[in-house]
């Protein structure tokens, strides 16, 4: 079961509102996005015809650069972790859960929506 799937569940059970916060839309696209396989992006470009056809090799070296590219850029990268205090330093899970329990949005009526969208100096 989705993360969305179980949110609109305990919606419902809750007698809430199924809506969600930005927040938790960017935690559920990074989480869709975890699931797209290497293959299914090499098919879609190569759908559109945009780029030329290339081989699974190509297309990796491409995406990754040469080994000596990679090693260089994960040099630098180490260079710039020592500038960060390691007091400042935390996963990625834990930058991106920073927020929890915080309220980041609240969920509004169909009229709050409409007075927002048309308001009445508009009508």
């Amino acid at each position: 079961m989705t993360r969305l799937t179980k949110h609109f569940l305990q919606s419902i059970e809750n007698d809430q509102p199924m809506a969600i916060n930005l927040r938790e839309a960017l935690h559920l696209i990074r989480e869709a996005c975890n699931y797209v396989k290497m293959q299914t992006i090499q098919n879609c470009w190569e759908h559109t015809g945009i780029i030329p056809r290339a081989s699974s090799a190509e297309i990796t070296s491409a995406a990754c650069g040469t080994e000596a590219e990679v090693d260089e850029e994960i040099q630098s990268d180490k260079q710039g972790f020592h500038t960060i205090s390691s007091e400042h330093l935390m996963s990625v899970c834990d930058w991106l859960d920073v927020d929890t329990g915080i309220c980041t949005g609240k969920v509004l009526s169909d009229e709050a929506i409409v007075e927002i969208v048309n308001p009445p100096t508009q009508r």
